[in-house]
């Protein structure tokens, strides 16, 4: 029973804490810097604040300079990038890992001419995972290539194992090549069960099947009720998978009104996200939030809450969530300014049209086709409102070239789907 006590998650901050303190008072540096590591980890997924978290990394920082502990350094340069990627600054992510990856990690007194530890690792996977929220695929690839050659052995690999079929099921949703987008979700589900659960779930919705989606959901969110009394999964899983949740609610609902659950799912998960200080996630949610909004015909409402979120998305997300966020923008000027005069919704429609550029360069950048005929569909129909002939005919022969090119294999819903 003892041994049973020992092996739970119950007081575990407490012990944490006294076994810095302890390590602490017996000049035992490394474990002091270990235990304040793992402290600020478990802070983080956790509900800590942030300024506290980075403080607690702060005096390990110190810490391994003055004993020259390397690994420990190269450590707490990809915690700090993994966690202002989970706080959803991913500028701020990248330039922890970029820091780490300039770091002079060599040691003539030992003989070590560059340190390649886990921390190193995880930096390369992390500047990867960026440029393929860019759509710049090929550099993500060679970059995984070099990840590949320099730690080609377990457990360090499957890092980059993980951010490959990441890539791969990426470039495969954008292009709707459905079986390759398939294939690297079971690739992944040996690397990490859930998160390939909750790719399954985005594969099946692009699909059009809501019921494999909705079992993939709803096992995560059992997984993530299982877990929460011990407070040792990251939240960041249980809000995505929310989310998605929230979407299948909205795939499903045959009427123009918004299902009264899909609110319910996104202000919880909106909750949890602000809880944990997961800002782009909750900026994320502002934005499914507004899309319902608009479908239940209140764009005013809709645009405030884009207004509120819009920047966070800009700033720190990747070319598909800038496009729908820009999308979903466009979309809500339009509809909010039905009944204005007719020079003021000439100029709020001409607004519009540049938006849909911005939207469509972002699209254009990832290779989403669909999203991007999606863009040019509502081109043509704004052009035609404003009596610009030229322009819509170019946007339905853009349509017409990139539809014969890239068939749309799953009807687009573009009331629902944000």
């Amino acid at each position: 029973m003892l041994l049973v006590v020992k092996l739970s998650d119950e007081n575990k901050e407490i012990l944490m804490e006294r076994s810095i303190s302890k390590s602490s008072d017996l000049s035992l540096s490394y474990l002091t810097s270990l235990g304040i590591q793992s402290f600020a980890q478990y802070a983080g997924v956790t509900g800590g604040k942030p300024a506290l978290v980075f403080d607690l990394l702060m005096k390990s920082d110190v810490l391994n300079c003055q004993h020259s502990m390397i690994d420990l350094m190269t450590n707490s340069y990809a915690q700090k990038a993994a966690l202002w990627c989970l706080y959803g600054k991913s500028e701020m992510s990248s330039l922890s890992s970029q820091l780490l990856l300039h770091l002079n990690t060599s040691n003539p007194t030992q003989g070590v001419q560059s340190y390649n530890g886990e921390g190193t690792c995880q930096a390369i996977c992390n500047v990867a995972n960026m440029l393929t929220e860019e759509g710049d695929y090929n550099l993500a690839s060679f970059v995984l290539l070099k990840a590949r050659e320099r730690f080609p052995h377990e457990p360090v690999s499957h890092a980059w194992i993980f951010c490959e079929q990441i890539l791969s099921f990426t470039k495969a949703m954008h292009h709707s090549k459905w079986q390759e987008a398939e294939n690297a979700v079971e690739r992944l589900a040996a690397i990490d069960k859930w998160e390939s659960q909750l790719r399954k779930a985005e594969l099946c919705v692009a699909m059009g099947d809501y019921p494999g989606a909705a079992t993939h959901v709803h096992n995560v969110l059992d997984y993530c009720r299982q877990r929460a009394e011990a407070e040792c999964i990251c939240p960041a899983l249980r809000v995505r998978a929310l989310i998605l949740a929230a979407e299948l609610q909205c795939c499903c609902a045959v009427a123009t009104s918004a299902p009264a659950g899909s609110i319910s799912l996104l202000t919880t998960a909106l909750a949890l996200a602000q809880l944990h200080y997961l800002d782009y996630l909750a900026a994320l949610v502002s934005l499914h939030l507004a899309n319902l909004q608009l479908q239940m015909g209140l764009p005013s409402q809709a645009l405030k809450l884009i207004n509120q979120s819009l920047n966070i998305i800009l700033s720190h997300g990747g070319n598909y969530d800038q496009g729908r966020a820009l999308l979903l923008y466009a979309k809500c000027k339009v509809a909010a300014a039905v009944g204005q005069a007719t020079d003021m919704r000439k100029e709020i429609l001409c607004e519009a049209i540049d938006m849909l550029n911005k939207a469509k360069m972002s699209f254009e950048k990832i290779e989403s086709n669909c999203r991007v005929k999606d863009v040019l569909y509502l081109q043509g129909l704004l052009c035609n409102e404003l009596g610009d002939v030229a322009e819509r005919n170019r946007c339905a022969l853009e349509f017409r070239q990139l539809d014969e090119q890239y068939p749309t294999k799953i009807p687009t819903m573009l009331l629902t789907h944000l």
